[in-house]
């Protein structure tokens, strides 16, 4: 059994997580503490609610060099929404926030009209399809993924692009592999049987 370690620093969707692991038959560990978290084989970041209280809680657990130093032990590392944000340069979320500068770019909100000058609801909430750019996760092409999100990353190397996503007109990033991480804007979790799959091949990876 590979160990995992799900990092609680006080914003995240753990419980759904842990469960959509244990329908995998895969146990993990939500912890804080820095000494568990250097021994685990995977990282999982999740995260809801906002960067800047995010980034916030990290300082204070001290545990931003800790991620960082984690990454570059090339032990796979998997993001989950705002926990994908924060493994970016900085985000403009009411102000500017450093994040963790694992993947160069930067984290922008949606804009209150679409391309066609049509006002849009913000946040980005439900179902979407997304489009798979690298051949092997070409299973997960125009698969519906569950997606609750104001702001979207832009990588400054495209080739990190996993998947891709529309809404409104607007194309963004909907997930990355970068390294030794992926990370997904979307909810695997809340993803049915298309999530529990893709969580099922970043195990099989580790």
């Amino acid at each position: 059994m590979k160990k995992i370690v799900i990092i609680d620093y006080g914003l995240g969707n753990i419980f759904s997580i842990q469960q959509a692991f244990l329908n995998l038959g895969q146990e993990t560990i939500v912890s804080k503490n820095i000494e568990v978290i250097k021994s685990s084989d995977a990282l999982i970041l999740p995260g809801v609610g906002a960067y800047s209280e995010a980034m916030l809680n990290l300082k204070k657990l001290n545990l931003i060099e800790v991620i960082q130093d984690f990454y570059k032990t090339g032990k796979p590392i998997l993001g989950v929404c705002l926990g994908m944000q924060l493994l970016f340069s900085k985000s403009y979320e009411f102000g500017i926030h450093e994040g963790l500068d694992i993947v160069k770019g930067e984290v922008l909100r949606f804009d209150n009209e679409s391309i066609q000058g049509e006002k849009i609801l913000i946040p980005h909430v439900g179902w979407n399809d997304v489009i798979s750019k690298k051949e092997n996760f070409k299973e997960f092409n125009n698969c519906d993924m569950y997606f609750v999100h104001s702001y979207f990353v832009i990588p400054e190397d495209k080739n990190v692009v996993l998947f891709e996503s529309n809404y409104a007109g607007v194309d963004f990033c909907s997930a990355i592999i970068f390294n030794n991480v992926i990370a997904t804007q979307f909810h695997p979790e809340k993803s049915g049987e298309m999530g529990l799959k893709l969580f099922k091949k970043w195990i099989e990876l580790i």
